[in-house]
């Protein structure tokens, strides 16, 4: 990824093919529920440190950061760092993120709608589960601020 795939990636974004990219699943292996070994200061350090090598990186988490990491604030998030080329409008959009998990995402960018969404195993999360579907909730929810101006919707989920 170092070498190659973050390079390439900026060089789509400077030659103005692209205006970002996505991770979408986990960054760390995985292992128990809330206690994963892996989920160390060093772990997420060294992935933070990969990935803001990426100028316009967006961060998706998986489970084993959410479930597997008792202490999963330490996650890695990314916002764009650079406006998008002018192929793409300039600018860069406000990516807004779930209150109580952050790992769940909504952004706008001209008449597109980006959601993050993320199904770890977690009670909070599984419909048949908990008494609320936050994904679907969030969904509603941003869908019913800004549904007219939008037309298109993509869905990136684990």
């Amino acid at each position: 990824m170092k070498g190659n795939i973050i390079p390439y990636m900026n060089g789509k974004f400077a030659d103005g093919d692209a205006a970002f990219a996505l991770h979408v699943r986990d960054i760390i292996k995985g292992d128990k529920f809330a206690s994963n070994k892996r989920c160390s200061d060093a772990s997420f350090e060294s992935r933070q440190n990969l990935f803001n090598q990426c100028s316009n990186l967006l961060l998706v988490p998986g489970d084993n950061e959410w479930n597997d990491c008792a202490a999963n604030e330490k996650s890695p998030f990314h916002q764009f760092t650079d406006d998008f080329p002018s192929a793409f409008g300039g600018g860069r959009p406000h990516i807004v993120r779930h209150n109580s998990n952050p790992e769940i995402l909504f952004l706008t960018f001209k008449e597109v709608g980006v959601f993050g969404l993320n199904l770890p195993a977690g009670d909070n999360y599984i419909k048949d589960r908990s008494s609320v579907d936050i994904n679907a909730q969030w969904v509603e929810e941003k869908l019913d601020k800004d549904r007219c101006n939008l037309n298109q919707l993509y869905y990136l989920a684990k």
